[in-house]
């Protein structure tokens, strides 16, 4: 394999091989530089996939029935626990629901809390039912993670507005650790979406994950290979 010092075109030469001439040259063969899997030397290349990480993170919400490498998920989740956070604090913690068990009791009871809610609001029957079908990406992800913010390291304030700035800071925080998961699984060809269900019934998540009351949700997260490529980007 060479490639011509001007134009930046990758040639292979092959030595043996007789073939029949049908009267084509490299020419037609020859393949635009965006389509040349070797058309950008090393250093280029790593500049473009830095340019290109936060664009593979993409919303999937149907996923294949194959097993994520564990391993793919701590990788992801000791990359995300490197997001900024204020104070030197580490206001983050990933719940990682391996059991089905635990996983399936823990969504049920979000879900009774939720058709409660629809209820409350005099929805029709018919629309809660669809509302309701719509939550079951989270049962069907082969993995899910739970993230929350907790305060630990947080400064406590005598007045209400300081203390609201306080943990409005934290739980940005928390926030740029997700995005940091979903684009480190992206990275690694592992599909997520962000839920944010927990949020609408913190107590039921704490009750049935036995956590502290100042544990607080922030979502879940949807982990599996993509059932299908994304759609372009608009």
């Amino acid at each position: 394999m060479v490639k011509g010092k001007l134009s930046g075109n990758p040639v292979a030469v092959v030595r043996g091989l007789t073939l029949q001439d049908d009267g084509t040259s490299a020419r037609d063969v020859l393949r635009p530089g965006p389509d040349d899997m070797f058309w950008l030397g090393t250093s280029e290349a790593v500049r473009r996939g830095r340019r290109e990480a936060l664009l593979l993170r993409r919303s999937v919400r149907s996923f294949t029935d194959t097993a994520v490498d564990p391993q793919l998920i701590r990788t992801a989740v000791a990359e995300a626990l490197t997001a900024p956070a204020p104070h030197h604090a580490r206001p983050v913690r990933f719940v990682w629901l391996r059991s089905d068990v635990k996983r399936n009791r823990l969504l049920t009871a979000m879900r009774e809390q939720w058709r409660t809610d629809l209820v409350s609001d005099a929805l029709p029957p018919e629309l809660v039912d669809r509302r309701m079908e719509r939550g079951s990406i989270l049962f069907d992800a082969p993995e899910m993670i739970v993230p929350f913010c907790v305060p630990d390291g947080a400064h406590d304030y005598p007045d209400v507005n300081r203390r609201q700035a306080e943990a409005t800071m934290f739980t940005v925080s928390v926030g740029a650790a997700v995005h940091g998961l979903l684009v480190s699984l992206a990275t690694q060809g592992v599909g997520s979406c962000w839920i944010g269900s927990t949020i609408f019934a913190p107590d039921v998540v704490r009750s049935q994950l036995d956590l502290p009351a100042e544990w607080r949700p922030l979502g879940a997260v949807a982990i599996g290979y993509a059932a299908q490529p994304p759609e372009p980007r608009p």
